[in-house]
């Protein structure tokens, strides 16, 4: 018996959804988190913790493109290649998305994948990001990418601190001085 009964429920979550990669990972402020891989079943959620976002969050993610988060943006996340993850927790009687991460191959070349993240707006500073980002690059080794990449604002400070702690080199697009291309050697 777990002395917190949220991190009891996560467990119970990971017991009904069968052998799946996953990790039950702490914070910084002792918070149990659930991270699997994303699912179908993942869509409500997803498209609530997108909802839910800051228009800062949603500027940052989406790299000032922010479109009407709807069922399409959702479905567009849980199709096609790539790997993605989602962090959850139990709050409020139910399981809810406060982290995603993702990545997917590089149309240009084979061995370059393409990366996300985003964290709910009260769960940042807490070292969810880095957790994430973290699960994502040993993913992406174990799936032969030689090279990881995100392109993101230049104004986006927190994910260029995040990226320059895995060791990320980091150049601006061209003479565009609004987006950075951050790189990781695998």
């Amino acid at each position: 018996m777990f002395a917190n009964r949220h991190t009891a429920v996560l467990l119970a979550e990971l017991e009904k959804s069968g052998p799946i990669e996953h990790w039950l990972d702490e914070l910084r402020d002792g918070t149990h988190v659930l991270v699997r891989p994303m699912s179908a079943d993942d869509h409500s959620r997803l498209l609530r913790f997108f909802r839910h976002l800051s228009p800062l969050s949603l500027r940052f993610r989406f790299l000032g493109a922010v479109t009407p988060i709807d069922d399409s943006l959702i479905d567009s996340l849980l199709s096609g290649s790539g790997v993605g993850y989602v962090a959850l927790i139990h709050a409020y009687g139910e399981l809810q998305v406060i982290g995603i991460t993702r990545y997917r191959a590089t149309a240009d070349t084979d061995d370059c994948c393409e990366c996300a993240v985003a964290v709910a707006d009260p769960w940042q500073r807490k070292h969810l990001g880095h957790l994430l980002l973290g699960h994502l690059i040993d993913a992406a080794r174990q799936g032969g990418f030689k090279k990881m990449r995100s392109t993101d604002l230049s104004t986006d400070y927190p994910i260029h601190r995040l990226y320059k702690q895995f060791g990320f080199t980091s150049v601006y697009l061209g003479h565009d001085f609004d987006r950075i291309v951050h790189d990781l050697d695998l």
